[in-house]
């Protein structure tokens, strides 16, 4: 961890030995701590108990979904979920077209994807035509467009362009129309 974060150091310890978390995070500068613990309970404990003595940021592992909301509601910032993030990778690698990266929502219930406009479309409309005239499928939404760095939320009158990154949420059964909307 040490040599990929190079503006960060990076404190390994016991983690569940209260006076080695207190040593480290009163009194200074801790911007994050990340429990990577291979158990459910403790990382959560551990991360409780830093963002206590003040850590800015706190970041679990949790194999368990069902903690994540209740681990949000006490104060964790983000829970990591390894078999989540596994599921996540390999959705972006199954999924056609020129998706750049999905996330799972829930128990897979729908799903985030970020999606590129390519450049020459085979559906030339995607790129000439108004949002309101194109015929997105029932179930997904386009929450988001980044184009140059500018991040807006479109309407029905946005025309995309290639390369636009689009944000949508759309659940299981749109997917398929979706991908090929954006071939």
């Amino acid at each position: 961890m040490a040599a990929r974060l190079e503006h960060s150091v990076v404190v390994g310890g016991d983690g569940t030995d209260p006076e080695f978390l207190r040593e480290q995070i009163e009194g200074g500068e801790i911007h994050a701590v990340v429990v990577l613990v291979e158990d459910d309970e403790q990382p959560l404990l551990i991360g409780l108990f830093a963002k206590s003595l003040g850590a800015r940021k706190v970041i679990v592992r949790s194999d368990k979904t069902a903690y994540t909301p209740l681990a949000h509601q006490l104060g964790v910032d983000a829970v990591i979920n390894p078999r989540r993030a596994v599921a996540d990778g390999i959705l972006r690698y199954t999924r056609r077209g020129r998706i750049a990266s999905t996330v799972m929502l829930g128990e897979h219930e729908g799903e985030i994807v970020e999606i590129e406009v390519p450049e020459a479309p085979a559906n030339r409309d995607l790129v000439t035509r108004p949002l309101s005239e194109l015929d997105f499928p029932e179930g997904s939404l386009l929450g988001g467009v980044i184009r140059g760095g500018q991040v807006w939320i479109p309407d029905g009158d946005t025309v995309l362009q290639a390369g636009d990154l689009c944000l949508l949420v759309t659940l299981p059964r749109a997917l398929h129309r979706l991908e090929r909307l954006f071939e």
